[in-house]
């Protein structure tokens, strides 16, 4: 695939689609078969070049999420059967070709916004267009889709503008926007947050912080941020986080509905140490006088987040409701 992509960035006219149709159809067979292997996939998942780790990170992110969302995208799907609904392989080839555009144009303008992240750049803003025009013909409807409007926002804050009806000349927002654009949006923003230009990478936490915080998340479809929430948490199991009483423990569970209060057990001894061992379980959402202040040494305190509701982050639980209707119909 990174050959692939640095002759297409050379000019050669013509991107040959047979290595990602193999590396796609590889990555969605393992995860459907072994769910267990998305955990630590995304360690193997690194390339030659900011662009491709990006694109595939995102790839990776926004299958979890296609697969977590089923009855989502069948109830956004309508015009077809279920089964074909949830088909997810033009979302995972769209997914991982949402920045080609990126590739055609002057390597100034990737360099010059990976250095500040300005979207508002005008040069940077042509690259979905300059990407779906690359691609149109050559990929699903779908796919194609993906690279064009990867920058749609759902409250209608993205790009590129598009002609409505009226003549008015406006963004997409809401369900105008295909359902497999809206799950790109939502991986392609997390993977910016928790890589930064510069510094390492973000504790996940931290990453979902900002999306609250900042006004990403209310430009995403919520059901498909419960299912970023859900694929990608804040504490993913086996990650080593310290304690508010400053003892250090390892997540062992979820817990769906408050994605800040896991079950961890403590770790009794040093790191490192032959005798170490694992000690009480704590479910926190039992003992909020506890929670997660550390992880990898950055204080992570202030970025915890808990449900205002019973459903708050519930994915299982919005799809139901967009199941029953209560949910408008998609285009």
């Amino acid at each position: 695939i990174s050959s692939t992509l640095k002759d297409f960035a050379s000019g050669k006219d013509e991107l040959s689609l047979a290595p990602f149709r193999d590396a796609l159809k590889t990555l969605l067979d393992t995860l459907v078969y072994n769910p267990r292997a998305a955990l630590f996939m995304r360690e193997l998942a690194q390339g030659e070049h900011p662009l491709l780790d990006h694109s595939t990170n995102v790839c990776y992110l926004s299958l979890l999420m296609g697969l977590r969302l089923g009855g989502y995208l069948v109830n956004q799907r309508k015009r077809l059967p279920a089964r074909h609904a949830k088909n997810v392989t033009a979302l995972a080839l769209g997914a991982m070709l949402h920045d080609v555009g990126l590739l055609k144009m002057d390597p100034m303008v990737y360099n010059r916004w990976r250095h500040d992240q300005n979207d508002a750049d005008p040069e940077y803003r042509k690259h979905p267009e300059v990407g779906y025009e690359a691609m149109r013909g050559k990929i699903e409807p779908s796919a194609a889709n993906i690279i064009l409007h990867h920058h749609q926002r759902f409250d209608g804050r993205g790009f590129p503008k598009v002609e409505q009806e009226m003549g008015a000349v406006e963004p997409l927002k809401g369900e105008q926007i295909h359902i497999f654009s809206r799950i790109v949006a939502a991986a392609d923003w997390y993977d910016r947050l928790r890589r930064p230009a510069q510094g390492p990478f973000r504790p996940q936490v931290k990453v979902h912080s900002l999306m609250q915080g900042g006004g990403v998340a209310s430009g995403l479809d919520p059901i498909v941020y419960r299912a970023l929430l859900s694929v990608a948490p804040p504490y993913p199991p086996g990650l080593i986080v310290t304690l508010s009483d400053d003892t250090q423990a390892v997540v062992t569970a979820l817990a769906p509905r408050e994605p800040c209060r896991p079950t961890v057990q403590r770790i009794e001894g040093e790191l490192g140490d032959r005798d170490l061992t694992l000690g009480e379980e704590i479910d926190l959402r039992e003992h909020t006088d506890l929670w997660i202040a550390k992880v990898d040494n950055v204080d992570v305190s202030d970025d915890n987040f808990y449900a205002q509701g019973a459903n708050s982050f519930d994915v299982l639980a919005a799809q139901s409701q967009a199941l029953h209707g209560e949910l408008g119909e998609a285009a």
